[in-house]
């Protein structure tokens, strides 16, 4: 239904069909609420249609995870004015993982060379900012 809404508010009358997961019902998309088409479970077209659907689908999840994944390479020490990639490898190899500086006092921070109490402030901020620290965020 959503791909049919996205086509109509393009103004493009293209016939869609739904893949119903349960009984695998085809679903066509005529005006109202649309016709259902049975096939037998030994029918070709409706493997074919299973294997279109189910193709989608790992499509779609891969895709996401790519794109999780990508974003993982990213922390929130990526925010901080003031810190490039050097300082925060320091910071990283000095605590360990982006979780404990988010637990660090400003003590332990300005023991990292190059991090002063204003560097220190902005990433005690940037890090209350960020709610709750659930060690989500990697570097």
């Amino acid at each position: 239904s959503a791909a049919k809404d996205s086509l109509d508010k393009l103004g493009l009358d293209i016939p869609v069909i739904g893949l119903a997961k349960r009984f695998e019902h085809i679903i066509t998309t005529k005006k109202g609420p649309g016709e259902v088409i049975v096939l037998p479970h030994s029918s070709p077209a409706l493997k074919l249609l299973m294997h279109v659907r189910d193709e989608a689908h790992r499509f779609a999840v891969s895709s996401h995870r790519r794109r999780r994944s990508a974003r993982l390479t990213h922390s929130i020490l990526d925010g901080i004015s003031g810190i490039g990639e050097a300082k925060k490898k320091a910071l990283i190899n000095h605590f360990g993982s982006v979780e404990k500086i988010g637990q660090a006092t400003m003590e332990e921070l300005c023991q990292i060379e190059g991090i002063n109490k204003k560097l220190g402030l902005r990433i005690l901020e940037k890090f209350r900012e960020h709610g709750p620290w659930n060690g989500a965020d990697k570097m």
